[in-house]
């Protein structure tokens, strides 16, 4: 969710389906669909749904798409500094690695290096307790000079969830490109 006005109006926001991800403009009252597929890069990458929820969720995941527990035995295992670090195979380019805190077991950072060229670090910050785990509040994605923040308010355990719930009735669909060049802050 993008805001305005320190917070008081939601200007745009993305939800997020195993089949497509919705953004939603809302003071241009449109929107767009694109699956995963659709995005070049995304695809090239092997990035899809259950990584981006994983992402999100702040949860180790194996990048080949293949349960977790099951690729457990294929990743490097290194302690330092309090951290426990699982680090993937390189697979299609990509290899992740997962900096897990050691006395909490949250994972504090996922690191995706892609061909040796690119790194995309997604930090996690300000735990609270959401249902039986710690959860964080803060999420930042940096690539390059690059930096996005998501902070979360008040998550809920009973709700949190990445499915989209919008009602896009009185919405127009327009394309991605057109969305993305209409939005204006």
């Amino acid at each position: 969710s993008i805001n305005a006005l320190g917070g008081l109006i939601e200007v745009a926001r993305a939800e997020l389906t195993p089949e497509k991800m919705l953004l939603i403009y809302r003071l241009g009252r449109e929107y767009a669909e694109v699956s995963y597929s659709d995005i070049e890069a995304l695809e090239r990458l092997g990035i899809d749904y259950s990584m981006v929820e994983a992402i999100m969720l702040n949860e180790v995941f194996a990048p080949d798409g293949k349960p977790v527990e099951k690729s457990l035995s294929k990743m490097d295992v290194a302690v330092a500094n309090g951290e426990i670090l699982l680090t993937t195979e390189r697979e299609k380019g990509m290899q992740y690695t997962f900096h897990v805190e050691q006395s909490s077991g949250s994972l504090q950072l996922t690191r995706g290096n892609y061909d040796n060229k690119l790194s995309v670090d997604c930090n996690y910050s300000d735990f609270s307790t959401l249902g039986t785990r710690l959860f964080p509040r803060q999420i930042r994605f940096s690539v390059a000079n690059y930096k996005l923040d998501f902070k979360l308010s008040s998550p809920k355990a009973d709700s949190f969830k990445l499915n989209g719930t919008t009602d896009l009735s009185s919405y127009k669909k327009v394309d991605i490109s057109t969305l993305l060049n209409g939005i204006k802050f």
